[in-house]
């Protein structure tokens, strides 16, 4: 069989562990949304999610190159009261998985006010260096690079300094 139909009847048999309230779709390439309700604490969800993670885990897949190993990372936003639409919880379970797929070990990440305000600062902090690019606010400084066992000066490094944020912007 090939690694596409190996895949998708893993799929197939994983979703099998959703239980009856569970919805398993395809978001983009190799990333799914599972829907789940019912559970009846924080601890009955990550019980829920790590025997979702076990099964992928436990899954061998060969092909002509030989096995490939499946992993998963997770990331898991619970639907509460201030969300007003799909989007916005498929969004905050898409932070959660950024952070998990970004974190070395982690298979398994929360959405949290913490991880969503982290989120709009790196938003905040883009726009701010696109708008600094677009203003031409940044100016090269050259910083001179030392040898130590010649006492003298091999090269220099260029750093991009924004004229916003440095102190000596007005010289």
């Amino acid at each position: 069989l090939s690694i596409r139909r190996q895949r998708q009847m893993c799929i197939r048999d994983r979703s099998q562990h959703l239980g009856e309230t569970g919805m398993l779709s395809r978001e983009a390439g190799d990333e799914f949304l599972i829907l789940s309700k019912g559970h009846s604490s924080q601890e009955a969800l990550d019980e829920y999610v790590r025997k979702l993670i076990e099964a992928v885990n436990q899954t061998n897949m060969v092909s002509e190159q030989g096995a490939a190993l499946l992993s998963v990372d997770v990331g898991v936003a619970i639907c509460t009261e201030d969300i007003t639409s799909a989007d916005e919880l498929i969004d905050r379970a898409d932070m959660a998985l950024f952070k998990a797929k970004a974190a070395q070990g982690a298979e398994l990440v929360y959405f949290d006010e913490e991880l969503q305000a982290e989120q709009r600062y790196r938003f905040t902090l883009e726009q701010s260096i696109r708008q600094g690019l677009d203003n031409q606010e940044f100016v090269a400084v050259y910083q001179p690079i030392f040898s130590v066992e010649g006492e003298c000066i091999v090269g220099f490094e260029a750093l991009a300094r924004c004229l916003l944020y440095t102190s000596d912007a007005a010289d």
